[in-house]
């Protein structure tokens, strides 16, 4: 394999993974989803046609459409995710504010860990626990979070919540999904024996 379709694959990688963080960053910014992707994509098509139409030899490859789609969706991808990152870390929870939001859903997935099967194979590994959370708030309607267990087993279906909502640099609004605060925190059940009947239900 030669050098140049090495760093290629590895520059298709690292676009990949910059991708899925900066979508999961996306998920917790309270912008319109499509009409931040579709306005990132403007100057993305403009600057892959000007400097696509170049790229050949980078690239390799021969096509200049390929050429210039492989541009303009690189730099959609890095200008997006950018964006976001730039006022996703800027944004200060001690300036935010709390609001209210209702857990419509909560639900846990089973997901497998990849692991290497010798040097060119992969197989399904040990299984593990993903919790999620489906939210309601006025400004982003349904949204379903990837949240950690303490706060999963904190709530329950229905509960109202106080989240913490702050703005970056961009002006663009944060959520603080990890620190979740239930309005009215559910007392657990008494686990207290009876003598008569077994466990009492009474709190």
């Amino acid at each position: 394999m030669k050098l140049r379709e090495v760093l290629l694959i590895g520059f298709i990688v690292f676009l990949f993974v910059v991708g899925v963080f900066g979508w999961i960053m996306l998920r917790e910014t309270i912008v319109s989803t499509g009409l931040y992707l579709g306005i990132i994509a403007i100057p993305a098509v403009i600057a892959g046609v000007i400097i696509g139409m170049r790229m050949g030899r980078v690239t390799g490859f021969t096509n200049t459409l390929i050429n210039i789609l492989f541009t303009a969706v690189s730099i959609w991808i890095l200008l997006g995710s950018g964006l976001i990152a730039l006022n996703f870390f800027t944004a200060r929870s001690s300036e935010g504010e709390m609001e209210r939001a209702i857990i419509e859903k909560k639900f846990t997935q089973t997901r497998y860990r990849t692991e290497r099967n010798g040097r060119h194979g992969v197989s399904r590994g040990a299984p593990y626990k993903v919790y999620n959370l489906r939210l309601y708030h006025p400004a982003v309607k349904n949204r379903t979070f990837e949240v950690s267990k303490p706060v999963y087993d904190a709530v329950s279906k229905e509960d109202t919540v106080l989240i913490n909502i702050s703005r970056g640099c961009l002006k663009m609004r944060v959520m603080d999904i990890h620190h979740l605060k239930p309005l009215h925190p559910r007392k657990k059940k008494s686990t207290r024996r009876c003598k008569f009947f077994g466990t009492s239900g009474r709190k």
